[in-house]
C-alpha cells in the first residue's frame, strides 16, 4: 500500500518493505469525531510535546499534512477529525502530540478529553520513511 516518496508516510501496513525504514517506534491514529456528550470525568492529561525527534516535529508534520494527503490511503479530511502520533508505547518517557482539522486545515490541539467526546477511529499504523 505505501508508495515510495521521500516523505514521511503515515501507513496503515504495518509490515516492514524492502527500501523503507520505520522511524523508530512512532505510532499515529486518525480519528472522526462523531459529537460531544455531557462528562463528569475530570483529571489532568500528560501535556503534548512539539517534538519526538528530529524528523518528527509539530511544526513538520503540520506542513506536510496541509500541503498533501500524508496517509497511504485516500483520505479528505472533514471538520474535527484528529491526528495523534507518539513515541510508542513503553518508551520512557512517553511523548505524543496531537492535530485536530479546523477550517479547513491542519493545527496543533484536539478535541476535549475525559469522556466528552465521541469519535470514530478512522485508521492507525506506523512512520514509515523511504529513503530511495
Amino acid at each position: 500500500m505505501c508508495e515510495v516518496s521521500k516523505k514521511l508516510i503515515f501507513c496503515s501496513c504495518l509490515e516492514k518493505k524492502d527500501g523503507t525504514d520505520l522511524v523508530g517506534e512512532h505510532t499515529w491514529t486518525l480519528n472522526r469525531y462523531i459529537g460531544s456528550k455531557e462528562s463528569l470525568l475530570m483529571g489532568k492529561l500528560l501535556p503534548p510535546s512539539n517534538e519526538l525527534d528530529s524528523e518528527i516535529t509539530v511544526e513538520k508534520i503540520i506542513r506536510e499534512m496541509n500541503s498533501r494527503n500524508c496517509f497511504d490511503f485516500d483520505y479528505k479530511p472533514q471538520e474535527r477529525d484528529c491526528f495523534q502520533i507518539d513515541n510508542g508505547q513503553g518508551s520512557q518517557p512517553y511523548q505524543y502530540f496531537s492535530l485536530i482539522y479546523r477550517d479547513g486545515r491542519w493545527e496543533q490541539g484536539r478535541n476535549p478529553a475525559f469522556g466528552r467526546t465521541i469519535s470514530e477511529n478512522i485508521a492507525k499504523g506506523r512512520v514509515k520513511r523511504i529513503d530511495k
